[in-house]
Order: C-alpha cells, then sequence, then structure tokens
C-alpha cells in the first residue's frame, strides 16, 4: 500500500490554520488505500511522528498534536529512515505560510527525491510572494489592482519617503499587506492617515516587504484548479460574501461560520465566469503551478472589472475553506478529490 505522510504545524503564524486542514485531510484519506502517517512539525520546529488513532477525532476540527518527542536527525528534518521505501511514499505537505507555502519545504523534499503533492519549489515562492505574482500575472495581461510596495529597511531608514510614495500613488483607503504571508495574517484596512503607521508596522511582524494596495469596493470571487500533469480541470467561480467581517479575515476564513458565506456558482454573468476561468488558466500556466490551486479575483462594484488578486498555492482544507467546497459543489466528495491529488504527485 502507497504511504502518505500528512506533513502539518509548522512555526509559522499559520499553524493553527495547518492542524485545522490537516484534521479534513485525515479524515477523508481513505484507509483502505493507504498507510497514513501523521508528521506534526511544532510551533519550535520539531518534527514529531503522531500516532494517528491519538490525532483523528471526525468530531474535532482540529489535529492536536500528541507527541512532541522530535524524529531522529535522519533524512530530511528527520523524516525518513534508512528503511522508508520512498518509491511507495507520498508526502502531502499541508504547512500554510511561511516554511510551507513559499516553497521551502518543497525544496527539501525534491532534494530528497520524495513525492509530494502541490507546486515545486520555484512556483510556490513565486506564487506566495504577491508582489512577484501580480507582476508576472499583469506582464500576461491580467488586470490587477494598483499597488506600490517597500522593503522594511527602506521604511525604517526613510518612513517619510515611503509615505510620500504611497500618497503619490494612491488615495485612501488601502489595504496594508505582508507580501509574503497567507491566509489574511498581517493586513489592515487603512481608511485615516493617522492607521498607516501601525498598519504598516504589522505587516513588517510578518515578512520584511510591504504590498500596499488601493482598497476597492468589490465582490470577491475564486476558483479551483487541479492538474495532474496531463489534465487542467478547474470548478465554477464561488463568491465569498461578508455578513459579520469587514473584509475576508483570518477569524472569518477558518474560526467563525457566521463571518462569510461562500456562494457556489457566483451570481455573476456566464461571460464573467468564462472570463475568470480563462485568467484562471493563464495565471496557472504563467506561474508554471501544478496540483492544487485556489486564484482569488476582485469584481468592482462600481466599474464591472475583474482584477486577479493572488494565488494559493496550499489553499485551506478547513471544513469550512472554499477549495474542498468548491470542488464538493463540482461532484467531487472529500476522498475522491484527495485520490486525485495524490495520484498528481505521482504523475510527477
Amino acid at each position: 500500500m502507497l504511504q502518505i505522510i500528512v506533513l502539518y504545524g509548522g512555526a509559522s503564524a499559520e499553524h493553527e490554520v495547518s492542524c485545522r486542514s490537516a484534521a479534513f485531510i485525515l479524515n477523508n484519506l481513505d484507509r483502505n488505500k493507504y498507510i497514513i502517517t501523521p508528521v506534526a512539525i511544532t510551533k519550535s520546529g520539531a518534527w514529531c511522528k503522531q500516532e494517528l488513532s491519538e490525532v483523528l477525532d471526525p468530531k474535532n476540527p482540529v489535529v492536536a498534536i500528541t507527541n512532541t518527542i522530535p524524529l531522529p536527525p535522519y533524512g530530511p528534518g528527520g523524516l525518513f529512515s534508512p528503511e522508508t521505501d520512498t518509491n511507495n511514499t507520498v508526502v502531502f505537505p499541508i504547512i500554510h505560510g511561511t516554511d510551507g507555502e513559499d516553497g521551502k519545504i518543497q525544496g527539501l523534499l525534491e532534494m530528497a527525491n520524495i513525492k509530494y503533492v502541490g507546486c515545486d519549489s520555484i512556483s510556490s515562492g513565486v506564487g506566495f510572494d504577491k508582489v512577484f505574482s501580480k507582476k508576472m500575472a499583469h506582464i500576461d495581461g491580467i488586470p490587477i489592482v494598483e499597488y506600490t510596495s517597500f522593503s522594511r529597511s527602506k521604511w525604517l531608514k526613510d518612513p517619510k519617503s515611503c509615505k510620500e510614495l504611497i500618497n503619490k500613488n494612491l488615495k485612501l483607503p488601502i489595504f496594508v499587506k505582508p507580501v509574503r504571508q497567507g491566509s489574511s495574517v498581517g493586513i489592515s484596512k487603512v481608511t485615516k492617515e493617522t492607521q498607516l503607521d501601525d498598519a504598516i508596522n504589522l505587516a513588517f511582524q510578518h515578512d520584511t516587504n510591504v504590498l500596499i494596495e488601493r482598497a476597492i469596493s468589490a465582490r470577491e470571487l475564486e476558483c479551483a484548479i487541479l492538474s495532474d500533469g496531463y489534465d487542467l480541470d478547474i470548478t465554477d467561480v464561488g463568491e465569498i460574501r461578508m455578513n459579520t467581517a469587514e473584509f475576508y479575515d483570518y477569524e472569518a476564513k477558518y474560526l467563525s461560520a457566521t463571518g462569510a458565506d461562500i456562494i457556489i456558482p457566483a451570481e455573476i454573468s456566464k461571460e464573467r465566469q468564462e472570463l475568470i476561468k480563462t485568467y484562471s488558466k493563464k495565471i496557472f500556466e504563467c506561474l508554471n503551478l501544478y496540483g492544487m490551486v485556489r486564484i482569488d479575483f476582485f469584481l468592482e462594484n462600481s466599474t464591472g472589472n475583474i482584477y486577479f488578486n493572488e494565488v494559493n498555492t496550499i489553499p485551506g482544507f478547513t471544513s469550512i475553506s472554499q477549495y474542498p467546497q468548491l470542488w464538493k459543489a463540482k461532484g467531487v466528495e472529500g476522498p475522491e478529490l484527495l485520490d486525485r491529488l495524490i495520484q498528481s504527485a505521482l504523475n510527477r
């Protein structure tokens, strides 16, 4: 039987999100098809093998880390012993944010010649960088919202010139975001000049570069892609509709069942559905993505313009996450979705 190692946790700000995603994956993997091995990375960075029977709980949306004894120091991160059959092993990395979605884990697995689910190290790094992915998409003709960006060192050295750069290119309201972070961690909406310094400093707690973007009144749309190396399958476009949340922040994404609703398919014209799908395929190709990807867009209320927002190369897999819900709406339930993603790893 094929061994599936579900790698979750991590030292990033998205540790808890990863544990929630791992719960969905572990509960939906077919135990008659696979030998399932959970491996957690603690917040301190230790890699620890878990017992499936101890962490598997269909009623619990979060996978606990019950064993914090680090693995022996062999193989990448101590993950594999000399007896491990790497030809019959697939890693499912579900570590969101830094160290997981930015290409580091993928690079580690590539060096060890170990099969894994999702984008490779280079496309993961490109996709995780909001500025770089926007530039690449824009070169390929995909519309983006106006933005500017600068480094923490430039901000510390000359905050006045950074503010002048913002004022030259943008008008309030704006969003301030870490360039390389996910799950809306470190994001602020700035409506007053007095809020700007705190927003920038918060973003710099999570990355060395910051993205300042025009805040638009818009609908948030997205679609999911699954590629096995031969065929590319895409879902209908879904919409995130805010209830109690002002924007789709961390709490609305993962903690609150009432912060936002996911409408599938989005209540938009057939022409807009097809345009977003076309944009998604172009972005998938120009960033050289693979396996599982969710691509997010804005539909501006005042103009009807569609703008590319970001890609998610390790999308959320929690019980309320869009990626599995988009596929479920297309008739692909959790076990089948995971089977197809594992096959994509084998195909590569």
